[in-house]
């Protein structure tokens, strides 16, 4: 038997911050990532650099003291949703990042297009919200629901314009580089005033696969940029950022630039080990893994918070298939180790894919329930994720 309910009481008994995290390397480990660190921090213009032009811009923001919630897309953000993000909140859910992306991604608009020989909307100079505009008014139809619920809003740009998911556009990365920043400004002016958006997520894995690619596009300044696009409009929303290029993985902070703005988030994404996380039905593997060896993986994550004592660290994604074997094992080990270094959490994901929603049982034949309240399965997954939200309960 699984040994998850222990595993998460041991966590929700600390009501002291945790100690600094014990060192992991010797210093021979350290001094390499230590001098990209510093090269990165001083190549990288301090984004706070547009706080004295904008001084009275936005609405302050005061984010829980620790986020333990949620992750999806803004194009599962429909009627339906509402259950799942009120069920979420009632389990004691207090985030939900919504990765932002272009209104074409939705299937059925993308079909109604095509049928009707259409393409979908170009940004322009005059509005770079052009892509966005179905999906913007539903995340305006989101927003009175989560400060109901008091659900802080983690604002994550995904798929964008030009981007390789684009169904109608293709652009070159010098104009994807510049509708990121344009976009951001314009999302920045428009929910200055909306303090439930308590952050943005610059870009949602900011990878590059090929090296030199990666060079060229230079991400720390497009990083800088985009900072100072919503700086120019919001001085008190947070900001999340990703290294590149390997952004979405733990790695990443090996090169992870340290942003010279008080309003700063670090984050990652966890799937570790890949071939486990993500494996088929067919290929069904149990590697011995524990969770020291889960921790493991996140070394320079540690050590990026050893440099910097006071970085907030968010976990913006992780999860696992549901036919993993000790699925819920993995889960429990993940979050306790996110519980004991102190770092948020926002898991991908419950009500939307049933192969990835801890509502549904291994074995189930995977269709999606046309209601979600409906038929939900309390599997030892839920379990644990019911155990890891009600931590907010405890520190409120």
């Amino acid at each position: 038997m699984l040994d998850v309910q222990r595993s998460m009481l041991d966590v929700r008994q600390r009501s002291c911050p945790p100690p600094p995290p014990p060192p992991l390397q010797t210093m021979k480990h350290l001094f390499l990532p230590l001098l990209m660190t510093a090269a990165l921090t001083c190549a990288l213009p301090p984004a706070s650099a547009a706080l004295t032009a904008a001084d009275d811009a936005g609405v302050e923001r005061a984010p829980h003291a620790r986020w333990r919630g949620i992750n999806t897309h803004i194009r599962s953000l429909n009627e339906p949703f509402h259950d799942v993000l009120d069920y979420a909140a009632n389990q004691g859910a207090n985030a939900i990042r919504i990765n932002f992306e272009l209104d074409s991604l939705d299937p059925a608009y993308l079909k109604e297009l095509q049928a009707a020989g259409l393409k979908a909307k170009a940004p322009t100079p005059q509005n770079p919200l052009a892509p966005y505009e179905r999906n913007l008014s539903i995340l305006d139809s989101i927003l009175p629901i989560c400060r109901q619920l008091d659900v802080q809003v983690i604002l994550a740009a995904a798929d964008l314009h030009g981007s390789s998911n684009d169904a109608f556009y293709k652009a070159s990365q010098r104009e994807r580089d510049a509708h990121l920043i344009n976009f951001w400004r314009a999302i920045s002016k428009r929910y200055k005033d909306d303090p439930i958006i308590v952050a943005y997520d610059i870009k949602t894995e900011p990878n590059y696969a090929d090296t030199k690619l990666a060079k060229k596009t230079k991400w720390n300044s497009l990083l800088s940029e985009s900072i100072k696009a919503i700086r120019s409009n919001d001085t008190k929303v947070w900001l999340i950022v990703a290294a590149s290029p390997n952004g979405s993985t733990p790695q990443g902070f090996a090169q992870m630039p340290v942003i010279k703005d008080p309003r700063v988030i670090y984050t990652f994404q966890h799937y570790t080990p890949y071939a486990y996380t993500h494996q088929s039905r067919q290929a069904i593997q149990k590697p011995d893994l524990d969770k020291a060896a889960i921790e493991r993986t996140m070394e320079a994550v540690v050590l990026f918070q050893q440099r910097n004592p006071g970085a907030r660290i968010l976990v913006g994604e992780f999860g696992v298939i549901r036919w993993a074997p000790d699925s819920a094992q993995w889960l429990a080990d993940s979050i306790e180790i996110f519980e004991r270094r102190g770092w948020d959490w926002t898991f991908q994901t419950i009500g939307e894919s049933p192969d990835w929603d801890p509502t549904y049982t291994a074995d189930d034949e995977g269709k999606k329930r046309p209601s979600f309240k409906k038929g939900i399965q309390e599997t030892d997954r839920l379990k644990v994720l019911k155990n890891g939200w009600a931590l907010n309960a405890a520190q409120n």
